[in-house]
């Protein structure tokens, strides 16, 4: 059903949510990647940052790093 609809298998649909929540939750808060990757459901930190690297093709810590930068000079 999800493959009709989405055009997505169930495991990527949720990798889908999980990065989605991942990016909001490095932009929008201070928590530490562990803390983000203990509040989305990843066995560890570096089993998330790779799971980011992965779907992203950068890690989580550049990620905000990049992010950060972007809202300083607006």
């Amino acid at each position: 059903l999800l493959q009709k609809l989405y055009g997505k298998n169930f495991s990527q649909k949720k990798a889908e949510s999980r990065m989605s929540a991942a990016v909001m939750l490095l932009t929008e808060t201070d928590l530490s990647i562990a803390q983000i990757a203990e509040e989305l459901g990843y066995a560890s930190a570096p089993y998330f940052s790779s799971a980011f690297r992965s779907y992203f093709k950068i890690s989580p810590n550049y990620y905000r790093k990049q992010q950060s930068l972007a809202s300083t000079s607006q």
